[in-house]
């Protein structure tokens, strides 16, 4: 595996942060969906993928819809702490 395809979850200031700051930096790293449940920051993080990548990542703002097995990877669950488990936990049983 060349690439980690990684879905972002959470776009928050911590989130967007993170994405920008980091993930889209990671030569190993492939953002290939984003989730927020405002969808202005999930707009943000979209444009940020798109300006640094020139690719059009998934978007929802339900993360169910970016966590499946023929999007990503991986997933960074930058959500608020509340809602860190349910997240993580259907992660894992998508595999």
């Amino acid at each position: 595996m060349d690439k980690v395809r990684t879905a972002v979850v959470g776009l928050g200031s911590r989130g967007y942060g993170i994405l920008c700051g980091l993930a889209l930096n990671m030569d190993n790293v492939e953002v290939t969906a984003v989730c927020d449940v405002y969808e202005d920051r999930m707009e943000a993080g979209v444009k940020a993928v798109q300006e640094k990548t020139g690719r059009t990542p998934a978007y929802s703002t339900d993360y169910k819809d970016v966590i499946k097995k023929d999007i990503c990877d991986a997933v960074l669950i930058l959500s608020a702490w509340e809602s860190h488990i349910p997240i993580a936990c259907y992660a894992m049983e998508q595999g």
